[in-house]
């Protein structure tokens, strides 16, 4: 686990938190719309390093023009769009760093003291710190420059093994066939089928985006191999069965997971998928836009799904 506690101030939405958000291994953020989702990613993927991971430099320069991209402005990650935002990172090991994003769109790096930022991180994780963290968000000009960087990789995808094994844990669980592998063919993704001692190479797009878009997120986490995973909008355009492969798949992986949804299909999946040390974290942000939490742990989930709840409302059944 990378991050332990999370601290926000002036941070998009967020005046402050009521408390700092902690974290599990494995953690879902739910709550209504303009809850805090989002900033929470956002603020994560801001945790200090070097340059942004490998496959987003042919779209972002650095962490704060990343998100950039897709804001506009870097002004746009501080509330009320003017002055300074704060976010604190208590890490696994209960060293503190610490990020300031101002309005004229400096982003400046605290570590503890007399440590170097990088040097700090390299010690206590890891060695490649542009890749300490990745953010994945539904943006189409991004996933066609991950798609790219991917074909570019292709030979260490396949000296991996992950053409093989995403195929065989997140592609044919949700599927009515059977595939045995990924590859390049005419220039284009398919996925290699064996039927009557012939073979067929179906193209993946017509499997569905869905299934597209996560095996090229799969792919990449498969090869980064990043400290802490974190998607937003988790369920946009899988099926049911797509989400709990994707969930086993994770729950397998040595790293952390933080992702946003507001699907009851996400929180069925993870019953199926159990994964382990989950938490559910319900957020509400108040008039004054103080942002509030409760944790529910996968008995806590287990026992509302079973009374039939609608997860877009368990922050009105649950006081926070």
């Amino acid at each position: 686990m990378l991050i332990k506690e999370l601290e926000l101030k002036e941070f998009r939405g967020i005046k402050a938190l009521k408390e700092p958000i902690r974290f599990s291994r494995f953690n879902i953020l739910i709550g209504r719309n303009n809850s805090g989702k989002s900033s929470i990613l956002d603020a994560l993927f801001l945790i200090p390093r070097s340059i942004i991971p490998e496959p987003y430099r042919d779209y972002a320069k650095s962490r704060g023009d990343f998100l950039s991209q897709y804001y506009g402005d870097v002004k746009f990650l501080i509330y009320g769009y003017s002055g300074k935002a704060e976010v604190k990172y208590v890490l696994a090991n209960n060293e503190e760093l610490r990020v300031e994003v101002f309005d004229n769109g400096r982003i400046i790096d605290y570590a503890p003291q007399e440590k170097g930022v990088l040097d700090y991180l390299k010690k206590a994780f890891r060695e490649n710190v542009e890749n300490i963290s990745i953010l994945f968000k539904n943006e189409s000009k991004l996933q066609r420059i991950l798609t790219e960087w991917m074909f570019n990789k292709w030979d260490r995808i396949v000296k991996s093994g992950l053409n093989v094994d995403i195929v065989k844990n997140i592609v044919n669980p949700c599927i009515d066939e059977e595939f045995t592998e990924l590859l390049i063919y005419k220039d284009d993704l398919r996925v290699r089928k064996e039927i009557n001692e012939k073979v067929l190479y179906v193209r993946l797009r017509d499997l569905g985006s869905g299934i597209y878009g996560t095996i090229i997120l799969a792919i990449i986490l498969g090869l980064l191999k990043p400290n802490l995973v974190l998607i937003d909008d988790f369920d946009v355009a899988k099926h049911p069965t797509l989400i709990e492969a994707l969930l086993k798949w994770f729950d397998k992986g040595d790293w952390q997971i933080v992702i946003s949804t507001h699907s009851l299909d996400v929180l069925y999946g993870v019953l199926e998928a159990s994964p382990k040390d989950f938490q559910l974290i319900q957020l509400r942000k108040t008039h004054d836009d103080i942002l509030h939490y409760r944790i529910l742990t996968f008995d806590e989930l287990e026992d509302l799904i079973e009374s039939n709840v609608d997860p877009r409302k368990l922050v009105d059944i649950i006081k926070i």
